[in-house]
């Protein structure tokens, strides 16, 4: 009889040691690489204040204009790599890529007369630091909430200012310098577990960061405080595409 507990009670011992040992596995101890591509939209920020001055001698006046007036969605890639410091939350680094392309929009008059604007499309590139933290990481459906900071390298974004009717153009007029900002952000997302190693994920979030650097491309025109704005909000939808290892 008592042969027969013990015996019980070693194949019970078998049975739930494994689950126990996967149940607290979570990702403490393992490294992560994942991959990210997408969406990128505005989703807040003041591109280019307003102001009065004069054009060609002539009186002009500028309206206000967001990121999303003068630019269309984009794009986002990014590789990035982590390693888990808890069984819930690991140390996470990327390197990340976007763009967003402009659009012409009429931004003000000159004598009463419509004035447009276009400015060069946006590029940057991102290098961010921070934590993730997984409410699941043992289960198939992960969700998971991050928060990064690190700096952003904008490419210089000159203008093209026009006066259609009367064929007055002002091609690649300085307006943000080509500059390295502060910025910060904060995602969240979830993973569906594909094997024991990789799973795919969706994930969104918000970004923010400072404003680039001033080209006084009007100078002595009282236009001057257009480009005393600039930083932005935007809202990223990725997929992603991640790999863990001991």
């Amino acid at each position: 009889m008592l042969k027969r507990m013990f015996t019980a009670a070693a194949l019970v011992a078998c049975l739930i040691a494994p689950a126990a040992a996967q149940a607290q596995t979570g990702v403490e101890g393992r490294f992560s690489f994942t991959f990210k591509g997408g969406l990128e939209t505005n989703w807040g920020g003041t591109f280019h204040d307003s102001g009065t001055g004069t054009i060609l001698g002539l009186p002009a006046e500028v309206n206000s204009g967001s990121w999303n007036d003068m630019y269309d969605p984009g794009w986002r890639v990014s590789i990035g790599a982590g390693y888990g410091l808890t069984p819930r939350m690991e140390a996470i680094a990327a390197f990340a890529f976007g763009g967003l392309g402009a659009s012409e929009q009429e931004v003000g008059t000159v004598a009463a007369l419509p004035l447009t604007a276009r400015f060069d499309d946006y590029k940057d590139w991102t290098l961010e630091g921070g934590v993730r933290y997984y409410f699941a990481p043992d289960r198939s459906f992960n969700p998971y909430l991050s928060g990064v900071f690190g700096i952003r390298n904008i490419d210089a974004i000159p203008g093209t200012f026009s006066v259609p009717d009367v064929n007055v153009t002002f091609e690649d007029v300085g307006f943000y310098n080509d500059s390295t900002v502060f910025m910060w952000g904060i995602d969240f997302g979830a993973q569906w577990r594909l094997t024991d190693n990789t799973s795919f994920g969706v994930e969104s979030g918000f970004r923010w960061q400072a404003s680039p650097g001033e080209v006084e491309g009007f100078a002595g025109t009282g236009l001057e405080g257009l480009n005393d704005a600039g930083s932005r909000f935007a809202l990223p939808i990725l997929g992603t595409l991640t790999f863990h290892f001991d």
